[in-house]
């Protein structure tokens, strides 16, 4: 008797259906929480330099310059961290190669991505901040302090 293997096809399928999509699912929660705890700290850290901001603008930094220092201010240091990351992530990767059946240790289009939205994120927390520096003048920001 013979007997079709469709069935059992099927349910391997399934099996790995679910799979991807748990693995999926898993990497954007990952990327969310990174996302979400670089923008805070970033902001956070750039809402202290509020005081170095207020007294630039007060020896006459013009608005542009005071954007500009502080988005290169977020670059450079979220450049860094990210250059970091990549290396950490590649050295990792070559570490679990036995682990991954079938899949590539890292995939540079994949890293480079993550590292470019991270990046961003972290300039995009510098400039809240660098608003509400220009908004204000320079003395309400010190008293503020």
């Amino acid at each position: 008797m013979l007997r079709s293997s469709a069935p059992s096809l099927l349910k391997s399928l399934a099996t790995a259906s679910r799979s991807v999509v748990v693995s999926a699912r898993s990497r954007r929660a990952g990327l969310l929480l990174a996302l979400t705890g670089l923008f805070g700290t970033v902001s956070y850290d750039a809402t202290h330099m509020l005081k170095e901001m207020a007294i630039r603008r007060a020896i006459g930094a013009s608005d542009a310059n005071v954007r500009r220092e502080v988005a290169w201010w977020g670059l450079r240091t979220s450049a860094v961290g990210a250059s970091l990351g990549l290396i950490a992530a590649v050295g990792v990767g070559s570490i679990v190669r036995g682990l991954l059946h079938g899949l590539p240790a890292y995939d540079p289009v994949t890293l480079l991505s993550v590292a470019a939205i991270l990046v961003s994120s972290a300039v995009a927390a510098t400039w809240a901040p660098a608003r509400k520096a220009l908004q204000l003048g320079p003395a309400e920001l010190l008293r503020e302090e």
